[in-house]
């Protein structure tokens, strides 16, 4: 009798797992491709809140201290279940979660120079679309344009972003080609994160300025811990482990020869951004009226 309760309690508990990830991972990702989609109105880059990470007091421009290095980071794409359609960038669940997956990567990046990481509008990957979508390069257009405006002040812009969302350089290339006449000879080049030897793709010409040649891309290389699972949790039915870089001492002397190099190219190759003038006061000029004109209000000039 023991013997049965026990194979029958074993069986229990089979199917209750087995019923558990057929939920998760047939029955709810069903459910949530066969909703409306989602629709996310376009992001305001002016306000903060569209920035998942921008510097709290503006770096010094070029004009000021010289010549020095911002990073532009791609945000990282959703990889769970999400209703089909764009996942909101603003919700709070959704930028914790990128800020965690970057945050390894973020910390190699901020000794080098300031970082900017807009919210960009991603596809649910349950959507069964190109991760490159008109949102996705609409956002990378319009939040680079606003950092150009806003926040450049005529420092280099090295991009960085996962070595297999490559597709995304035509975007920001389409960005760079938006911006001032001088943008494109003071793009530093590219940094691919992710699998050691992962094959990089031709670089668009923009992304780069002429004097780098050969050196424009770096690899860092960065590997995935296997994914936890979260018995509970319905809209992220197990944690992705963060992409953590192999080894954090060569990353950070390969990001600062790297930086160091652009910086030596456009000390020697490219002049520097000038300060903007100050807008004119406007200035009110009376009108002169010659010996006997009559003016509007019928006054005769003495």
């Amino acid at each position: 009798m023991t013997r049965h309760r026990t194979i029958l309690f074993a069986l229990a508990v089979t199917l209750l797992i087995g019923g558990w990830f057929l939920a998760m991972k047939v029955v709810i990702p069903g459910q949530l491709r066969s909703g409306d989609p989602v629709t996310v109105a376009p992001l305001d880059y002016e306000v903060p809140r569209s920035w998942l990470v921008r510097p709290t007091t503006p770096p010094s421009a070029v004009w000021e201290e010289g010549w020095a290095i911002d990073f532009f980071v791609v945000p990282p794409a959703p990889q769970t279940a999400q209703p089909r359609g764009a996942v909101d960038p603003t919700s709070t669940e959704f930028a914790a979660w990128q800020l965690d997956q970057k945050q390894p990567l973020l910390d190699a990046l901020s000794p080098h120079g300031a970082i900017y990481m807009p919210a960009i509008r991603w596809h649910s990957p349950v959507a069964e679309t190109s991760l490159d979508s008109s949102s996705v390069s609409d956002d990378l257009t319009s939040s680079f344009q606003s950092y150009l405006d806003r926040d450049n002040r005529g420092r280099a812009v090295i991009f960085v972003l996962p070595s297999n969302l490559q597709n995304l350089l035509l975007s920001l290339e389409r960005a760079v080609e938006v911006g001032p006449n001088d943008t494109s000879s003071r793009m530093a080049g590219v940094l691919f994160v992710g699998p050691r030897g992962f094959p990089p793709t031709t670089i668009p010409v923009l992304v780069c300025s002429a004097g780098l040649g050969d050196t424009c891309f770096l690899e860092l290389a960065a590997s995935q811990a296997p994914n936890s699972f979260e018995w509970l949790s319905v809209p992220l039915p197990y944690r992705i482990a963060p992409m953590s870089l192999d080894d954090i001492a060569e990353s950070d002397r390969a990001i600062g020869a790297h930086v160091r190099a652009v910086l030596t190219d456009l000390e020697n190759n490219v002049s520097k951004t000038a300060e903007p003038l100050e807008a004119l006061e406007a200035v009110e000029i009376p009108t002169v009226r010659r010996p006997g004109q009559i003016d509007e209000t019928g006054t005769t000039g003495d």
